[in-house]
């Protein structure tokens, strides 16, 4: 639906069904089957053209976001290596990790497996996000991955070849909609920090205290358990944020920048 005003000789035309600007996000391809395709169209259905497809594991970010007549969410994304820009579906998408995955912490495969798995548990309709990454010194993985809406949640523990050693669905009792629970918030000498969480969700805000805004406004972050220390990480624009809470000692804030050095910051 659209509406069309006229200012003088200018025909202005606005739509009201169109897709949404978000802030861009980070994000990687999905399908059950590993060495499948993934189809890019030229619009937010599966009517429109296949323009080109992709494979489980690229990288690409998040443009524009709108809620299809099938009812999925497709995101309107761009290629990071490619450059290529198209419309994906939501079921194709996972937003677990804000970079490719680290050598030690969890494969692509083994990612793929837990999400394929949680598909054959829950079903094909429901749509999960990997949240969270727990390591240990064996070499299993353990996987959390949480449903956007229904309140559902499964812990995978994943070998890096595939190989699931335990998937275990659960439901979660969820704080109410519009109820947060604070994970972590400090300040550096340029930085306010806050990591929160909210149904099921973690979420983060930076402050920037020298220019007097914010640089990071209600962003999901990923989270990777280690031991002790708990790490949260997102992505805006061409920097990475990266906090990592230790149960004891200070917190700190790590921002990189492409080509440029790493800043470190400490909670005083």
């Amino acid at each position: 639906m659209s509406k069309t005003f006229w200012m003088g000789v200018l025909v202005v035309t606005v739509s009201l069904g169109s897709s949404l600007p978000v802030q861009a996000r980070s994000a990687m391809l999905f399908a059950p089957d590993p060495s499948s395709r993934i189809n890019v169209r030229s619009g937010p259905s599966i009517e429109d053209e296949v323009i080109s497809t992709g494979l489980m594991g690229d990288r690409v970010e998040t443009l524009r976001e709108i809620e299809g007549k099938d009812g999925y969410v497709w995101y309107y994304v761009r290629f990071n290596s490619s450059g290529l820009e198209g419309w994906v579906r939501e079921d194709r998408l996972t937003f677990s990790l804000t970079a490719p995955p680290r050598q030690g912490t969890v494969s692509s495969i083994a990612l793929a497996a837990c999400q394929q798995e949680a598909e054959r548990v829950f079903g094909p309709s429901v749509v999960l996000d990997v949240v969270e990454v727990r390591l240990d010194r064996s070499a299993i993985r353990t996987v959390i991955l949480r449903s956007r809406s229904r309140g559902l949640s499964g812990l995978c523990r994943v070998f890096s070849d595939g190989t699931i050693v335990a998937f275990e669905q659960q439901r979660e009792n969820r704080l109410p909609a519009n109820q947060t629970q604070t994970l972590a918030t400090f300040q550096t000498a340029r930085y306010s920090v806050r990591i929160w969480q909210t149904a099921g969700l973690h979420y983060m805000n930076l402050y920037d205290k020298k220019v007097g805004r914010m640089v990071v406004n209600n962003a999901r972050v990923s989270t990777v358990v280690i031991g002790e220390i708990t790490t949260y990480q997102t992505t805006a624009g061409n920097r990475t944020y990266t906090i990592r809470v230790k149960q004891s000692g200070q917190p700190t804030l790590e921002v990189g920048q492409t080509g440029q050095p790493i800043v470190q910051e400490v909670a005083p």
